[in-house]
């Protein structure tokens, strides 16, 4: 089977797109991943198509502030999704594949499938699309809202309208009418059913995989979190794309958890060019239970 595997982000939005390509390698499919440059990812022996985009720069500029993309959205924001959404569809058409596998941001992979007539499969890396009442979408709102939880599915939706322009492009590239594209053969989200219960109002054709990690590409641990993962059973919590604010102040609330009968240990992570700074550095926070 020929897989297209297509993502767009920063190495968290790549990284699992690269496990699951080399999987496929291994069980014999053909795969090819179109995704963004200087992401840090070792891709291996998977073949890379580039979108033309450079999201890790994008965040060292500006973080990941909402109302910074705002400020730059014509200079950055807008060109940035193009390449996403109009190089990544002529990736995928040029590839002719069986099934396309993609990543939200790649609005113009359904397109693509439709024109193909193959299935396209939806990927959520944090659960931001599939609306439930369980809890609201993934970067709306800090706290749930109860019954208007479903609610926030609505607005990350939206989100896409802002390209229609780009949208329209890749249609009159395939040369296929304006309509809605048909709905994904199936959504999976590569996180643990231990860290995320599934909310009972998910439809079948959502899955919880657990993660999608590189049974080969363990990084070293420093000499205290070694420790800590070497006492037992524990979950880790990254914040990686936190590149912006007070980590410090972050790392001060997480300690909550022994509130909550767990122990709790936090370490910084260094800055990418070795240097470490407080406003820059992205907390993380490995913690068990004590049963």
């Amino acid at each position: 089977m020929k897989i297209l595997l297509a993502t767009a982000g920063s190495r968290g939005d790549v990284e699992p797109f690269v496990a699951l390509g080399e999987r496929a390698l291994a069980d014999g499919h053909e795969v090819r991943l179109v995704a963004p440059d200087n992401t840090g990812v070792d891709t291996g022996d998977l073949g890379v198509v580039s979108m033309g985009v450079d999201y890790t720069r994008i965040i060292e500029s500006q973080g990941v502030s909402p109302i910074a993309a705002l400020r730059s959205y014509r200079s950055i924001i807008e060109p940035t999704m193009r390449g996403v959404i109009v190089r990544g569809a002529q990736a995928a058409f040029d590839y002719r594949p069986d099934v396309i596998v993609y990543h939200p941001k790649v609005a113009s992979a359904p397109l693509v499938a439709d024109a193909l007539n193959i299935p396209h499969v939806l990927v959520e890396i944090v659960p931001a699309l599939t609306p439930t009442r369980a809890f609201p979408a993934a970067g709306t709102v800090a706290h749930g809202v109860g019954a208007l939880n479903r609610l926030t599915y609505q607005a990350v939706g939206a989100a896409s309208t802002m390209f229609r322009s780009d949208l329209a492009d890749v249609r009159a590239m395939l040369g296929t009418p304006k309509r809605a594209p048909s709905s994904p053969a199936a959504t999976l989200m590569p996180i643990s059913p231990s860290l995320l219960p599934r909310p009972s109002d998910w439809p079948a054709s959502v899955h919880l995989t657990g993660a999608w990690a590189r049974a080969d590409h363990v990084p070293s641990l420093e000499p205290e979190v070694a420790d800590f993962v070497a006492n037992g059973p524990f979950i880790y919590a990254g914040f990686g794309s936190m590149a912006m604010g007070d980590a410090s102040a972050r790392g001060r609330a997480l300690p909550a958890a022994r509130d909550r009968g767990r122990r709790a240990d936090g370490t910084r992570r260094r800055h990418r060019h070795g240097v470490v700074r407080t406003h820059r550095a992205a907390l993380t926070l490995v913690y068990r239970s004590k049963h």
